[in-house]
């Protein structure tokens, strides 16, 4: 559709078509809007709008002409340009040139629209020409021009695409007029590229005043933002550059501002390079990526988050107002610390301006390696929050996974009567058992644990002699923690042979020796999810000697002494989050004394007890090593060790001369562990 002068109206129908997907429009241009004629072209009152072409270009308008669309509810403009050769090639094209003395602009603009979509792309085939979704320009083979271009989308969702660039301004004839472009969007706004070209290039050599204004409570900008002699507004609550910003002149300035009165969230990924002026307005600024660089920076109510390590990335020669500065995620666990941190931001990451710059420093973001901190300009302290080691929620998660294990493991280590019941009396050379036990444990800390367990064990045994009981048995323990930032579970197997000793004057040996396999499934998250599986293997001894005093027929007192070692074999892992964490071996060395006070219940039917132990490990710890790519080293250290008191009570019943049933319940306190409840119950039976 070519005009050369007049005005053309199409308005009040269904759907105005020029091309389809299977089947785009092959031709020169959609439609040409002559310049120099006052050519104008509108839609009114339309519920969709499609122009799919295979074309030089898609909608094409020279100065001194206008498009317009009012009230037309979506608006799908897509052309890809499929010649072999050529130069940058829109779906939308505002050219600044005319072959009349024209004085107005050209002209392109869309009002009170629900959806538009407008994409340039070109043909693989072609490996010269650009593709882009809109395009001003004054230059075109022959043609020249320095007419001025204003461009106007308002829609509740805009979205511009394009194979290289998303909008592209070139303005490089002498006196070249101004350009003013206007998206505004009442839900969200989109410019993207393919690969990592420009979403935003504005290259105004020679023209007067650009202004570029992008506004929505959301705005995506998935691609670089270059401007020459240009300016750009983006106003929006949540906004996302991913791609470098750079401002190549004095004469270029972007400004940042909240849609609403809320704070903005706006994340950059990449480098800020600007020689212009930088402005932001009530903003809360996360640069993922890349460094930043600004000769003038001014910022009212706002804040920036950076994540670069490298020398000199943040350079800010002359700041205006007052600017919140904050370590991001990664450069703490870069450096491993917060002194580490602090230290390198100061002497290092900061090359311009840093003593102005350290006055609104803040402290540090926590990383899924390290804790946040806080920084106080005023005296110049760090404060570590959360966990004192300055480890990560999630490493502390999964260092607590690993003493929940090595004290799970620990626990296996169970007394006679727990195992096995009183057997002295009961008849019969063979015995089977079978029991269930369990605990629920739980430390506050920077992370909250808690911590439950089931096992199912089963046993057989037989007498050797007059004295020794020898056996083996098989258990199955599932076992969770709950962390405020996740959990794990473990499901483990062991296998135990032991050996009882009874002897007529009352004392007792128990000696025993367990191997076993565990595996941990763990999923906690910090800034990412750290999701992993492992599997320990697991060894064990102990040796139990005791002795029954008999105070009269019904009353009895038995003291006891037990030492256990267990280990813990180290296991190396990755995590989803691609943290690996390298254990070392965990043992563990605990020495018990204690007693049971009970009393026979009449005709040899059961027994109660009162129980009490003095625990204490020797060693107990548990050490683990996780770093991700080139960050520092973090140490995962658990310290088991200590003393605690177990108290309890139990009991047995003797349905028979050969079955029992026996069970027992018990607390303990004063270990990094603390156990709310531990219970066993079982039966034995004998032939």
């Amino acid at each position: 559709m070519m005009t050369k002068g007049g005005q053309i109206e199409i308005s009040d129908i269904h759907d105005v078509n020029f091309g389809w997907k299977d089947k785009p429009l092959e031709v020169d241009y959609v439609t040409n809007l002559w310049g120099g004629t006052g050519s104008k072209l509108s839609f009114e009152n339309i519920d969709n709008f499609n122009s799919i072409s295979r074309a030089s270009g898609g909608i094409f308008v020279q100065a001194d002409s206008a498009i317009s669309f009012d009230n037309v509810k979506n608006i799908y403009i897509a052309n890809e340009y499929a010649k072999e050769s050529g130069g940058g090639r829109g779906a939308v094209q505002l050219f600044c040139s005319s072959s009349g003395d024209a004085v107005k602009p050209a002209s392109f603009s869309i009002t009170n629209a629900e959806t538009v979509t407008i994409s340039g792309t070109v043909a693989s085939t072609n490996n010269t020409a650009v593709g882009a979704g809109i395009i001003v320009h004054d230059r075109g083979g022959d043609y020249k021009g320095s007419k001025s271009a204003n461009l106007l989308i308002e829609a509740k969702s805009i979205d511009i695409h394009g194979s290289d660039l998303g909008i592209y301004l070139t303005r490089a004839e002498t006196n070249s007029g101004s350009t003013n472009i206007q998206l505004e969007a009442e839900k969200d706004l989109s410019i993207s590229v393919d690969g990592a070209g420009d979403a935003l290039r504005l290259n105004n050599k020679t023209g007067d005043q650009t202004d570029v204004s992008l506004k929505s409570p959301v705005i995506s900008i998935q691609g670089n933002v270059s401007s020459e002699r240009s300016n750009t507004n983006i106003s929006a609550d949540t906004a996302v550059i991913y791609g470098n910003v750079t401002l190549k002149d004095a004469e270029s300035s972007l400004s940042l501002s909240n849609h609403s009165e809320k704070i903005a969230n706006t994340i950059l990924n990449g480098d800020v390079s600007s020689l212009g002026s930088i402005s932001l307005a009530n903003q809360n600024l996360v640069q993922e990526s890349g460094n930043f660089k600004s000769e003038n920076l001014t910022a009212n109510n706002s804040s920036l988050t950076f994540n670069t390590v490298k020398k000199g990335g943040i350079a800010i020669q002359k700041l205006n107002g007052n600017l919140k500065l904050r370590a991001g995620s990664k450069v703490t666990e870069t450096y491993g610390t917060a002194s580490a941190a602090l230290n390198a931001i100061k002497n290092d990451i900061i090359s311009a301006n840093s003593e102005q710059l350290m006055k609104g420093f803040t402290g540090g973001e926590a990383s899924d390696l390290t804790a946040a901190w806080e920084y106080n300009p005023e005296n110049g302290t760090v404060t570590t929050l959360g966990d004192a080691s300055g480890l990560s929620p999630t490493l502390v998660a999964a260092r607590k996974t690993a003493g929940a294990n090595l004290a799970q493991w620990r626990y296996e280590v169970n007394h006679l009567s727990e195992r096995l019941g009183e057997v002295r009396n009961l008849q019969g050379s063979v015995g089977t058992w079978a029991r269930v036990y369990g605990a629920e444990a739980k430390l506050e800390d920077s992370v909250s644990t808690k911590v439950r367990g089931n096992t199912i064990q089963v046993g057989a045994d037989v007498r050797v002699g007059d004295n020794w009981i020898v056996g083996g048995a098989f258990g199955y323990t599932d076992s969770k923690a709950d962390f405020s930032n996740g959990e794990s579970s473990t499901d483990s197997f062991n296998l135990a042979a032991y050996g009882t000793a009874f002897f007529p004057f009352g004392g007792y040996v128990d000696l025993i020796a367990r191997v076993g396999r565990m595996s941990t499934d763990v999923d906690v998250a910090t800034v990412t999810d750290f999701k992993s599986s492992y599997d320990n293997t697991t060894f064990g001894v102990s040796a139990e000697v005791g002795y029954r005093w008999d105070i009269s027929k019904t009353f009895y007192l038995t003291p006891q002494a037990e030492l256990s070692y267990g280990l813990v074999k180290g296991a190396d892992y990755t995590a989803a989050n691609e943290i690996r964490v390298d254990q070392d071996d965990f043992q563990t060395l605990v020495g018990r004394l204690g007693f049971q006070a009970g009393m026979n219940v009449a005709d040899g039917a059961g027994s109660v007890y009162l129980t009490a132990s003095v625990n204490h490990d020797f060693q107990g710890e548990s050490d683990a090593y996780a770093r991700r790519g080139d960050s520092a080293v973090q140490k995962l250290s658990e310290d088991l060790g200590g003393t605690w008191v177990s108290y309890g009570f139990g009991g047995q019943i003797n349905v028979k001369d050969n079955w029992s049933f026996y069970g027992s319940l018990t607390r303990a306190n004063g270990s990094d562990y603390q156990e709310n409840y531990r219970y066993s119950v079982g039966t034995r039976y004998c032939w």
